[in-house]
Formats: C-alpha cells, sequence, structure tokens
C-alpha cells in the first residue's frame, strides 16, 4: 500500500518520524514535492478564502497525492505540548480536506494525535 504525506504544515517537524512509521508498517510512503506555484494555485483554488495560506496550500499538496496514492495520511493533531492547543484550522484539518475535496475523502487515513496518546486505531473516513 502506498501511503501519501502532504508536504506542508507540521510535516517540516514530523514528517521524518511519519515516513518511518509508515516504512516499519511495511507500507511505502509517498511524500509530495516541494510547494510550487501549480501545488499552490490548486489549493487556493479549492478553499474558502478565510483559510491562512499554509492551509491552501495543505490543500494543494492533497490533490497532488490523490491520485498517485491508495490513502493519504492527515494526522487529527489536538494538542504537540500539554496546556497548549494548536491553531483550530489545523485541528480541522481531516474535515476541511473532507469539505474542500470530497473526491479525496475516500483516501483519507486520519489518526487522533496528542501529547498523552496516540490513537491505536487508524481510520479510513
Amino acid at each position: 500500500m502506498k501511503i501519501g504525506i502532504p508536504r506542508a504544515l507540521l510535516y517540516f517537524w514530523y514528517g521524518h518520524l511519519w515516513e518511518r512509521f509508515w516504512s516499519e508498517c511495511g507500507w511505502e510512503a509517498q511524500v509530495s514535492p516541494p510547494t510550487d506555484h501549480r501545488i499552490m494555485k490548486s489549493g487556493v483554488n479549492v478553499a474558502i478564502d478565510e483559510l491562512c495560506l499554509p492551509v491552501k496550500v495543505f490543500l494543494g499538496h492533497v490533490q497532488f497525492l490523490a491520485p498517485r496514492v491508495d490513502r493519504i495520511f492527515i494526522p487529527h493533531l489536538i494538542k504537540v505540548e500539554r496546556d497548549a492547543f494548536i491553531c483550530p484550522k489545523f485541528m480541522g484539518l481531516p474535515d476541511l480536506v473532507r469539505h474542500a475535496l470530497p473526491g479525496s475523502a475516500s483516501k483519507l487515513l486520519v489518526s487522533k494525535v496528542g501529547p498523552k496518546k496516540v490513537d491505536p486505531i487508524m481510520s479510513l473516513i
């Protein structure tokens, strides 16, 4: 199975861990290419105006990966450290992707991740 990892947002902090995890599971991890004008434009075209540019770019990376992989990994992050929450748009990434890219929804691989626990069950949504 080929798992797509969008090269955006928290990929730059945790991407090496995600790639290693999927590799150790025996699955091929494919990271989208570095952001270019085409990826940015495709994300901007499907996003609502209120979203910040980094989230729009994330959507562009998901669009790039969708036809090339079996599943797209989108961690559902709530916190990355105790007593601190991350941006609400990061928290809602799985739902944002489902709404903006309904054709990709069947490929999403989502898992809740926080400082105290990792959801042991990956849900295909």
